[in-house]
C-alpha cells in the first residue's frame, strides 16, 4: 500500500493535535498505509492514534533539528503525501521539499490566522519572510476558513491557487459518547448558570477581557461560575486578575481535560471570546452537544461556523451577557454541523487533496 505521513510537534493538546488525530482515526487504511512522526518525544500522548497507524518520535528539542531525522524517515517509507501542521514545522517540511524521494504532495496545514498569530512574535518580520517564500511552494496550504485564506493571500501573497478552504473533521458519535460519561461537574456547584470556555490560557483567547465582564454578569447572577477548561501561560495571571477584580469565587479552573465535551454538555452556556482563531473546534463540538454557544466577534472562522448553522445572532461585538444567550438551540443547529463538519467528508477532501492536488 502507498503510504502518507502526517507530522507534528508533538500530541500535546492543540486544535491541530487533535485535528491529526481525527483524521488518522477517519482515514481508510485498508487503502494507505499511515504513518505519524513527532518532533519532540511525547511523555504524555493526550490524544488516541489507532493501533494500526505507525508512530515515530525524532525526539529533538527544536523543529530546525527534526531536519535530518525527518529525511530519513521520508527516504524509508517514500510516503506518496506529507501533511504537517503549524507555521514553523510546515517551514521545514517545505522547505526539504526538493531533498525527498519521488515528490511526494506536501500540504500545510495551518491552524490560526497568520497575520494576527506572529504580530506578537519578536521576531514577526522574519517569519512574514519565511510564510511568504516558503507557503507558495507547497503542493497546497490547507486553510481552515476563508478568512485565513485571503489572510495569506492579503498579508503574505500566497497565490489563492495554492490554497484549499478544508474544513476540520467533527467526530459527532464519539463526542455525544464522551458528553455522557462521568456524570455532571457542576452536580454540586451550586445553581449556576454555569458558563464554560474550553481552550489554551493564552492572550488569543481573551480571558483577560472575559473577567473584566465577569464583575457585571455576577451583579445579575450572583451564582454564576465560570469554568476554564485548558491550561497555559496566563493561568497565574488570570488568578491574580480575578482577585484584583474581587471575582475569583466565580472562578474556576480544571486544567486540560482528557473529556471536555462533558463540562459543555452540562454547561448553562458556552462562550468563544478569542481575540482571534483559526476553525474553533471547541465551538463546533458545542453545537453538537446544543448547547447555547455565545461568542464575541473576531477574525476567523467562527462567524462561518455559526453561519452555516443558523447561529448568527450568537455572535455580539461585546461581552454583555443576555438572558436570550441561554436558550437552547434547536436540534437543527447540530444536524447542520454534523452534515458539514463530519470526519468522513472531510477526509474524503484529504484524499482528492492526495490524488489530484486539489479538493475539486
Amino acid at each position: 500500500m502507498k503510504s502518507i505521513l502526517f507530522v507534528l510537534p508533538s500530541l500535546c493538546p492543540g486544535g491541530a493535535e487533535r485535528v491529526f488525530a481525527t483524521l488518522l482515526n477517519h482515514f481508510p487504511h485498508d487503502r494507505y498505509q499511515l504513518h505519524l512522526a513527532l518532533v519532540y518525544k511525547s511523555v504524555d500522548r493526550f490524544y488516541e492514534i489507532p493501533a494500526h497507524v505507525k508512530v515515530y518520535e525524532l525526539s529533538v528539542s527544536r523543529v530546525v533539528l527534526a531536519a535530518m531525522p525527518l529525511l530519513r524517515l521520508v527516504w524509508r517509507i517514500e510516503p506518496v503525501a506529507i501533511f504537517s501542521a503549524l507555521g514553523h514545522l510546515n517551514m521545514l517540511v517545505i522547505a526539504l521539499k526538493w531533498l525527498y524521494p519521488h515528490h511526494p504532495g506536501v500540504f500545510a496545514y495551518e491552524g490560526s490566522t497568520v497575520s494576527r498569530n506572529i504580530a506578537a512574535e519578536p521576531h514577526s518580520l522574519v517569519m512574514g519572510i519565511f510564510y511568504r517564500f516558503l507557503y507558495p511552494r507547497a503542493t497546497r496550504v490547507i486553510c481552515l476558513c476563508r478568512a485565513m485564506l485571503d489572510d495569506l493571500q492579503k498579508h503574505f501573497a500566497v497565490p489563492r491557487q495554492k490554497m484549499v478552504v478544508i474544513y476540520n473533521p467533527l467526530d459527532s458519535e464519539k463526542i455525544r459518547q464522551k458528553a455522557v460519561q462521568d456524570g455532571n461537574p457542576f452536580e454540586k456547584a451550586g445553581p449556576g448558570p454555569h458558563i464554560v470556555c474550553v481552550g489554551r490560557l493564552d492572550p488569543a483567547k481573551g480571558y483577560d477581557e472575559v473577567l473584566k465582564a465577569l464583575k457585571g454578569w455576577t451583579d445579575r447572577y450572583p451564582d454564576l461560575q465560570l469554568w476554564l477548561v485548558g491550561d497555559g501561560p496566563l493561568r497565574q495571571a488570570l488568578a491574580e486578575q480575578a482577585g484584583e477584580l474581587d471575582v475569583a469565587q466565580h472562578l474556576n479552573f480544571v486544567g486540560f481535560q482528557r473529556n471536555p465535551f462533558r463540562w459543555v454538555s452540562h454547561a448553562d452556556l458556552f462562550l468563544l471570546a478569542s481575540r482571534y482563531e483559526g476553525l474553533p473546534n471547541a465551538l463546533m463540538e458545542a453545537i453538537v452537544l446544543e448547547c447555547p454557544v455565545w461568542v464575541k466577534k473576531h477574525p476567523g472562522g467562527a462567524g462561518e461556523i455559526l453561519a452555516i448553522t443558523g447561529l448568527g445572532d450568537r455572535a455580539t461585538p461585546c461581552l454583555d451577557l443576555e438572558q436570550r444567550l441561554f436558550e437552547k438551540p434547536g436540534r437543527e443547529c447540530a444536524a447542520k454541523a454534523e452534515k458539514v463538519f463530519q470526519a468522513r467528508a472531510v477526509v474524503e477532501q484529504y484524499l482528492q487533496l492526495i490524488e489530484t492536488g486539489s479538493c475539486g
